[in-house]
């Protein structure tokens, strides 16, 4: 059995996709913080956010000794240190640096 959405007319097939799909659209954030005022759609990322408050950092970039607390933070470390890209680039010469802080120096 598939679920639609009334709003956006998204079919899904389960009552919990179809809930935390209209979270979309009502902007409703019913997991909050206890330390901070952010508050989140889902309890994964209420969970996720806990990390910034423990200095926890479970993700470890597989090349190397450092660790992040959002695995985005690592996949971005990965482009950035260890795949030889430069993306951040001068406006003046043809130089490219690995991150924003190098291009600033």
């Amino acid at each position: 059995k598939t679920l639609t959405c009334g709003v956006c007319r998204l079919v899904l097939s389960r009552p919990s996709a179809l809930t935390r799909h209209m979270r979309r659209h009502t902007k409703e954030k019913p997991f909050a913080c206890q330390l901070c005022p952010a508050a989140f759609t889902q309890l994964h990322s209420l969970k996720i956010h806990g990390y910034s408050h423990s200095n926890e950092r479970p993700f470890a970039c597989p090349q190397c000794p450092a660790r992040f607390s959002q695995i985005g933070n690592m996949y971005s470390h990965r482009r950035r240190v260890h795949s030889g890209q430069h993306p951040f680039r001068c406006h003046f010469c043809p130089c490219g640096f690995k991150g924003e802080g190098a291009l600033k120096r």
